[in-house]
């Protein structure tokens, strides 16, 4: 099983981005990642976009955790395995790429949860990956 967290947000004076942790068995990384100015929802796509793009075997089984309730919105799906919602609002396009890469990992799952001790976690090795700039920068 392969544990993905990530949070999109702002980073005070150095802009906007997101974090990613990636916990298995064998492994566990974090990254941060600058982004030029998006909404909290585009960088939460984003992350999952980036994590997705992380993970060699599309076999695996992965959880996606994530706190944006905005995601549950958007990756729920019906019992056929189609996608529930249908219009995608102002981040379309983001969207269906994003959908089009979780359609390659037939073992992905999402869940929505805010107090996993893995976010504040995540926040302290991000915040100091930025303040050594050991944090990546990329074009949205």
């Amino acid at each position: 099983m392969i544990e993905i967290y990530i949070d999109g947000r702002t980073f005070g004076d150095q802009g906007s981005g997101f974090s990613v942790l990636l916990r298995s068995e064998k492994h566990v990384w974090t990254r941060g990642i600058l982004t030029q100015k998006m909404t909290n929802n585009q960088l939460d796509l984003m992350a999952v976009k980036f994590a997705l793009l992380s993970i060699k075997d599309q076999s695996n089984d992965i959880g996606i955790i994530f706190k944006n309730k905005y995601l549950t919105y958007i990756f729920a799906k019906k019992a056929d395995g189609t996608w529930k919602k249908k219009d995608l609002d102002i981040n379309k396009e983001l969207v269906t790429e994003v959908r089009v890469w979780c359609e390659m990992f037939p073992n992905l799952e999402f869940v929505h949860d805010v107090d996993n001790q893995a976010f504040k976690d995540l926040y302290k090795k991000t915040e100091d990956m930025i303040s050594k700039k050991e944090a990546y920068f990329i074009k949205g």
